[in-house]
């Protein structure tokens, strides 16, 4: 492998360990404190590093495995810049892949 296909394998792997990492804390708080999980899933996701940074948005939508997961909440109709978009886009499919895990 050439250096930079190292680089996004990692990156791959990164993402889905926060994935798993979200999950197991959710379900641990859920059960520790009596909060909802998809509440602390939600929180959790949009506090991430995967949602905050644009970059890393992008590599979300191309490791998730829920990229139509944002229709569920807005249909086909999304509005707002490019910018927005990418990071409903992204936030949504990052919380059904972890709810996929729970």
């Amino acid at each position: 492998m050439n250096n930079m296909a190292d680089k996004d394998e990692y990156t791959y792997r990164e993402y889905w360990v926060s994935v798993e990492h979200i999950a197991e804390e959710a379900k641990d708080n859920a059960e520790e404190y009596g909060s909802d999980v998809y509440d602390n899933v939600n929180e959790s996701v949009d506090g991430s590093y995967w949602i905050i940074y644009t970059h890393a948005q992008l590599k979300v939508l191309q490791y998730t495995d829920n990229k139509d997961a944002i229709n569920d909440v807005y249909g086909d109709t999304l509005e707002g810049s490019a910018d927005t978009i990418i990071t409903q886009i992204a936030y949504f499919a990052m919380v059904q892949d972890v709810m996929d895990r729970l």
